[in-house]
């Protein structure tokens, strides 16, 4: 009777466990990548396996950043990646399948010219280390990158908008490409 409550209360733990690992790990993600970005992210679904080797998101939107209209920039209904530990631990980022699904991306030209993706945050700091790299002041130190393996890529793209808010007033000039990429 006794090791039967000990199960229970183990099952329990382990359930709350996986709920709130998850919870706690889509907070971090749409905090800390909203302050990298500079713009609104939303996750709708996040779940990181406890005993499968697998993240899984839905509903991930990245919105534009400011100076731009509230609106979603990129919307991904579905990203999947399934990771190799044991390569991970080796120095390998080995993923047997990806799965990523680009419903739309919107990108707009503001009545100054300026593009919204061009106006992210970590856009914009690329930029500027790269203009401080050519004045050559400091030598940088190379980092050593990981080989990437992706066995299988379930790449999905239905349409980019282009916005373009420079002809004049008011509505901007809209263009939809239909990618229909699977």
């Amino acid at each position: 009777m006794k090791n039967k409550k000990l199960i229970i209360v183990g099952i329990v733990v382990l359930l709350f466990l996986t709920v709130v690992k998850d919870f706690i790990i889509k907070t971090v993600v749409t905090t800390a990548g909203s302050s990298a970005v500079g713009a609104k992210i939303e996750v709708g679904y996040f779940s990181i396996g406890l005993f499968t080797s697998k993240v899984h998101m839905k509903d991930f939107k990245l919105y534009n950043p400011a100076g731009f209209p509230n609106e979603p920039m990129v919307n991904i209904p579905e990203i999947r990646v399934d990771y190799d530990v044991p390569a991970f631990l080796s120095g390998k980022i080995h993923a047997p399948l990806v799965v990523f699904n680009l419903k739309e991306m919107t990108v707009i030209k503001n009545k100054d010219g300026k593009l919204n993706v061009d106006s992210l945050k970590v856009i914009e700091e690329q930029k500027a280390a790269a203009d401080k790299k050519g004045d050559k002041k400091a030598p940088q130190a190379q980092t050593k990158q990981m080989p990437i393996q992706i066995d299988i890529l379930k790449l999905n793209v239905e349409r980019v908008i282009f916005k373009d808010y420079t002809k004049g007033e008011g509505l901007p000039a809209v263009q939809v490409f239909e990618v229909d990429l699977k």
